[in-house]
């Protein structure tokens, strides 16, 4: 079976990487200082996660830039981090920042005075345990969705058949930045891909950690709590949490760089607002298009946090008033905005640069799929490129007819996957924004959410909802705060709300999990039976058209598969391979290319057989009569050997 899969062995590596990240994590937080900044070890636990991963990340893309993609090394790099996490969790250590956070203690809420003790805690475990446990258990299971297909575990895998990350011609999802992607990687080398992708869960808990500490920031420990278990209860998070997909993830990076911004603003500290840059520079290198948040939406909080804290010091010192006292005012507003703002991306490009930096090697191009028209980008990626564009780009403004039609058409698709809680948070918005409660931290939180909610009502239309989980859980913050702003005045409503809210989630998530058994037939524990996993894989038909393409082709052997880009079987090929080969004919046939033009560039390639679909054009067939030999045929593929000469009549 060419998953290779066995939670003995992966489960282990799995909790490998995960003390490898959070050592690793650790040990830069201390070695910059940043560990005496944190109030507590939750604080800890989420930013040594959040460094970690990029920087476990990055190191795994500088072996595989340098072509050292061996198990060896890669053990070498995950080792150190074990070693500094059984450092950081020692007793001395623990006992020691229990003491500085004594000296130092987070700033109380009056909703905690009231809400104090240990039970709503135990309350919200009791009720989110499932929904976790659940959730974990389909992590077991390896990844068919269509997107795994498309590159989310067939780029990793191409990287690893070729023990490099190499240029990729033609397909332009290979020169994403792929932050998670690298743990997928390393899974694949160690031979236990579900060790990688079981990241995304991981990074499920600790969006958690970080949700628990924006309550905390906002309005109190209970709230982040609610937050909690209605964010773990969202189907859509059901659904794509066991996946290889990663929008799940960037939500611990938007929360974590909202924390940050929001203590920044309590203390000032430049080191919260390199933090913030840092974490939401993170959110970009998983997936570019989370973009519009870390470069738009938090600097304008940036600059209303900026406005408060410059106003309060200059009513201190007499600078409020008009004329010179205005203009000076200004003056001094704009140059502490620029420097913080200059703190804030500084954070952001050391998060970012090295998928900078590779994108430049290998397409010419730092921002590779954008600015296609500013960078040379190389020829070959443009159309495919471009075809991104026409299926998610930005849409133009087409008047207020059109406008409103696409905002209407975003509720129907976050129903598809029964996230009517979003609708409600996104229609609460608004009016939350409008009375917003006195406290800055609100305003600013509130603020972001509302230009969230007019951005995906904007674009979302036009993109996939689930690229919008990183969203979520600041949505679902606003959905609990303007909650418990409308049972403050209306207490007699509690518990009814409560207790309708929590049958209504709980229904409605049983019925879409039922569904999902009947879709998928995967029961809760179908991953930890490894006959049970074989019997539902074999039953794909890619797996069964990559088990044709690895028995029959040489280990020394290269494929050009004759496919589109989407559903390829690269994803379960063990055999090196290049994707959308569909793509490559059209594209000599653009250029009127001979049979022996196109022998060279394959031979350039290193492709010694083809798997041709049966839906080939007219160029492939000149190539075909020229250079092809059928030497066998399977389900869907035909394979044909490359011959080096022309063949003879």
């Amino acid at each position: 079976m060419p998953t290779g899969h066995s939670p003995i062995l992966f489960i282990p590596l799995f909790i490998f990487f995960i003390s490898s990240t959070l050592g690793w994590g650790a040990f830069l937080l201390r070695v910059f200082g940043l560990w005496k900044r944190m109030p507590d070890h939750l604080h800890i636990l989420l930013f040594s996660g959040v460094v970690g991963i990029l920087f476990m990340g990055d190191l795994i893309l500088l072996a595989g830039m340098a072509g050292r993609l061996e198990q060896w090394i890669l053990a070498l790099l995950f080792l150190p981090g074990c070693i500094f996490f059984c450092y950081s969790i020692s007793p001395g250590k623990i006992s020691q920042k229990k003491h500085d956070a004594e000296k130092r203690p987070i700033r109380k809420n009056s909703a905690d005075a009231q809400q104090s003790g240990p039970f709503p805690v135990r309350y919200f475990l009791i009720l989110c345990a499932p929904f976790i446990l659940l959730m974990f258990l389909l992590a077991l299971i390896p990844d068919v969705s269509g997107d795994a297909y498309l590159y989310h575990i067939t780029v990793p895998n191409y990287y690893a058949l070729e023990g490099r990350i190499a240029r990729v011609p033609i397909s332009f999802c290979y020169n994403y930045p792929l932050q998670i992607e690298m743990y997928y990687l390393a899974g694949i080398r160690f031979g236990q891909e579900q060790a990688g992708v079981m990241m995304n869960f991981a990074l499920l808990l600790l969006t958690c950690v970080g949700i628990y500490l924006l309550g905390q920031c906002l309005y109190s420990t209970v709230s982040g709590l609610e937050t909690i278990f209605l964010f773990l209860s969202l189907p859509i998070v059901l659904i794509w949490t066991p996946t290889s997909l990663v929008d799940i993830s960037t939500g611990t990076f938007l929360v974590g760089s909202l924390v940050c911004l929001l203590h920044w603003k309590s203390s000032g500290e430049d080191s919260w607002l390199v933090l913030a840059g840092i974490s939401a520079g993170g959110s970009v290198a998983i997936k570019l298009f989370i973009a519009p948040i870390p470069l738009v939406m938090f600097p304008l909080a940036l600059g209303v946090i900026t406005g408060a804290m410059i106003g309060k010091h200059g009513k201190e010192h007499g600078l409020s008033g008009k004329g010179v006292r205005f203009f000076a005012a200004m003056t001094r507003f704009t140059l502490i905005l620029v420097r913080n703002l200059t703190i804030y991306g500084a954070g952001m490009i050391i998060a970012f640069l090295p998928w900078m930096i590779k994108s430049a090697l290998l397409t010419n191009n730092p921002f590779f799929p954008f600015f296609l028209k500013i960078f040379p980008t190389r020829p070959d990626l443009i159309p495919s490129a471009f075809t991104l564009f026409k299926m998610h780009g930005f849409p133009h403004f087409d008047g207020l007819r059109f406008t409103l039609e696409r905002i209407l058409g975003i509720v129907p698709l976050l129903m598809w996957d029964a996230n009517w809680l979003i609708i409600i948070s996104m229609f609460l918005t608004p009016v939350s924004f409008l009375v917003a409660l006195k406290k800055g931290e609100k305003r600013v939180f509130l603020g972001i959410q509302f230009l969230m909610v007019l951005f995906m009502l904007y674009y979302g239309k036009n993109a996939q909802v689930r690229w919008y989980l990183g969203f979520f859980p600041i949505l679902l913050m606003g959905f609990v705060l303007s909650m418990k702003q409308f049972l403050e005045h209306s207490p007699s409503l509690r518990r009814l709300v409560i207790i309708s809210l929590l049958t209504f989630i709980l229904l409605i998530w049983g019925r879409q999990y039922q569904l999902g058994i009947r879709e998928t037939t995967l029961y809760p524990w179908t991953g930890l039976s490894g006959k049970a996993v074989e019997k539902f894989i074999t039953g794909q038909a890619r797996v069964r058209e990559a088990e044709f393409l690895n028995s029959s082709i040489p280990e020394t052997g290269k494929v050009l598969l004759y496919d589109m880009e989407i559903m390829s079987t690269g994803r379960w090929l063990r055999r090196r391979f290049v994707q959308a080969g569909m793509l490559w004919f059209e594209r000599w046939e653009e250029q009127k290319a001979s049979p022996s033009a196109i022998l060279k560039d394959l031979q350039a390639m290193g492709v010694s057989h083809i798997a041709s679909s049966h839906r080939e054009n007219e160029t492939f067939r000149g190539f075909q009569r020229s250079y092809l030999q059928e030497i066998k045929s399977g389900p869907v593929y035909s394979l044909s050997i490359i011959l080096p000469e022309k063949k003879t009549e």
